[in-house]
Order: structure tokens, then C-alpha cells, then sequence
């Protein structure tokens, strides 16, 4: 599945703790402080992310163009869904989406504040998009974990076996 794949990305590799742990009280800058700027704040604490340092510096802009190229994925499964009818994948299919589209906007609305909230299928191409609230993003994000919640399954054993169940969108 194509979702499940785009997990790789936030877990397997040093981009996944500039943009999860990076910033916060787990990461210090040691001997290489091309990753610093993630640990940097403002007067206001406001985080300081500044351009690229070194080849090994995390680019911001790569965070943000894979969680909504991520999202419109979801958005396109969500949108033809009535493709899936009569599958016996449609409700895991359906609900990865959901809760991928959550996860992701979670991710983005910390990291950025107001951002674009886009859930609808982008059919042609789009230059201009609007800025949602922060509370408008996390209605969003509650709306598609309980969705989430209501179509993945409840097997914690398939958790072993790399698939996002229910107890994964009820946190």
C-alpha cells in the first residue's frame, strides 16, 4: 500500500528526528551543528529554522511538500471510495487514509501553525490556497482519527506486522 510506505519516511532515516525530535528536550547539538538550527529559538521561543548549514542539514521544505504530496494521496483514496465498495479491504483501505491525513496534519499544524487544509482531490492544477486555523486543522485532524477509529481494525496483532490499527487513532 502506498500509504504505508510514506511511514518510512518520518521513521527510517535522519529527516524523521529533525521533524519529530529535533527542537525539543531529547535532541542537543553535539559535534556536527548542522542540525542545530532545530534547537534554536527566538526571544519569543519561537523555533528558528534557518537555510541549509551543510549537505547534512534537514531542508523544512522537503517535510512540508511530502506530508501534502502524503495528503493528497489520501484525499484521491478518500474521494473513491466508492471504488472500494464490495471489497473486503475497503474499511482498513479507507481508514489508513483517514488516519494518515490526521496524522499528517498533526504534524504540520505544530510545526507551522495556520497551514492550508486540503481535503478534497486536486483534479487540476492549484496555485492559491487559503490558510486554515489551527482550530479549523485540528477539527480536521479529531474528524479523521474517529473515522480512522471506526474503520481499522481492532487485531493488535497486526500492529506486529507493520499495520496502523484503531489504538494507533485513539491516541
Amino acid at each position: 500500500n502506498s500509504l504505508y510506505n510514506q511511514y518510512n519516511y518520518f521513521f527510517n532515516n535522519e529527516s524523521s528526528y529533525a521533524y519529530t525530535n529535533y527542537g525539543t528536550d531529547e535532541f542537543m547539538v553535539a559535534g556536527d551543528a548542522s542540525n542545530g538550527m532545530w534547537n534554536d529559538y527566538d526571544s519569543r521561543l519561537g523555533s528558528v529554522v534557518t537555510p541549509k548549514v551543510n549537505g547534512n542539514t534537514q531542508d523544512i521544505t522537503t517535510f512540508w511538500n511530502h506530508c501534502y504530496q502524503w495528503n493528497a494521496r489520501c484525499n484521491t483514496i478518500i474521494g473513491k471510495a466508492d471504488v472500494l465498495e464490495g471489497s473486503p479491504l475497503k474499511n482498513e483501505t479507507l481508514g489508513l487514509a483517514h488516519f494518515t491525513r490526521g496524522f499528517n496534519y498533526l504534524f504540520l499544524v505544530m510545526q507551522f501553525g495556520d497551514i492550508p487544509l486540503v481535503t478534497e482531490p486536486i483534479t487540476k492544477p492549484e496555485r492559491e490556497f487559503v490558510k486554515a486555523t489551527r482550530e479549523e486543522i485540528y477539527k480536521q485532524i479529531i474528524s479523521d482519527l474517529e473515522t480512522a477509529y471506526g474503520m481499522l481494525t481492532s487485531d493488535a496483532s497486526k500492529a506486529t506486522s507493520n499495520y496502523i490499527t484503531k489504538y494507533a487513532a485513539a491516541h
